[in-house]
């Protein structure tokens, strides 16, 4: 099946094209490749804001706190969590782009595809999220940063990573008082931390990305029965997902680098399909803020 490419060309005509389809119709949503085209803004918004230099809040801590914690195995701690923190937003901003490009296709219809991306753009934004909260002092943010890190290396093939954890556990106990946050980096709990009420999201993404038999039969019942309707709102609801946290990974970002949101124009658009979804998919009120 052929997907036509209907979008303007730059964002600001295509928030404005979003607008207006909003206002024109609303008891409906637009096309799916209006979704994708709302996902490629975001990504654009993200390769500004990872660009973001050094201010505010992040830049003192840097400065205060780097030299304090730095030992000969471990250079720049500080600045290592906010560099993860940043590699986590670029690769929510990477992943975006891959699900609105799967939604703007000109050759295939998106069914599954789009649900394990929207479900990693919501890992990688929780976890940006998780590591730029400006209420953290330079010594929690490296604490968590290590837990994420204690996190992987003992996913890790044994004896791989056995030089750098070796480094980061005598780091962390030459550290008087220091206390790595363990356990607080479960992404479920991150990610209710980050929006609140959205507990539903991840299992939601999760079922198709693993192919859960509900899922599957779903979406193979409203592909045989051509049912554009539910289609459309799976799809919008796997761009809501992905983009909402991404924008609340760009604003920890933007506030603890002390500059100010200029994205308004943006999240105008992300709450006027929010509430348009909530009425069509029967979402919780607070689930669509």
């Amino acid at each position: 099946m052929k997907r036509r490419r209907n979008v303007a060309g730059t964002a600001q005509d295509a928030l404005d094209a979003l607008r207006q389809l909003a206002d024109h119709n609303p008891d409906v949503l637009p096309a799916v490749s209006w979704a994708g085209a709302f996902g490629f803004i975001v990504a654009e918004l993200v390769a500004e804001v990872a660009k973001l230099p050094y201010g505010g809040q992040a830049q003192q801590e840097v400065a205060a706190d780097d030299d304090q914690l730095s030992t000969d195995g471990v250079q720049n701690p500080v600045k290592f969590a906010h560099d993860l923190a940043r590699f986590y937003l670029e690769g929510a901003g990477e992943l975006v782009h891959t699900l609105a490009t799967l939604q703007m296709s000109e050759t295939t219809t998106p069914y599954i595809g789009t649900a394990p991306v929207a479900r990693s753009a919501l890992e990688y934004a929780a976890k940006s999220w998780w590591l730029q909260q400006p209420q953290q002092t330079g010594r929690e943010r490296v604490g968590r940063a290590m837990g994420a890190m204690r996190g992987d290396f003992a996913a890790a093939a044994p004896g791989e990573w056995d030089h750098i954890a070796a480094q980061l556990e005598q780091w962390a106990s030459q550290q008087q008082g220091f206390r790595v946050l363990k356990g607080e980096s479960k992404i479920t709990a991150v990610i209710r931390a980050m929006h609140p009420g959205s507990e539903w999201q991840y299992p939601y993404l999760s079922e198709p990305a693993h192919g859960g038999p509900l899922s599957v039969l779903r979406t193979l019942i409203q592909a045989q029965d051509r049912q554009p309707r539910s289609d459309v709102v799976d799809q919008w609801l796997r761009t809501w997902i992905a983009t909402g946290a991404v924008l609340r990974a760009c604003d920890a970002r933007s506030r603890l680098r002390g500059a100010e949101p200029w994205w308004s124009q943006v999240e105008s658009v992300y709450v006027i399909y929010a509430e348009r979804l909530a009425t069509l998919a029967n979402l919780d009120e607070e689930d669509s803020e």
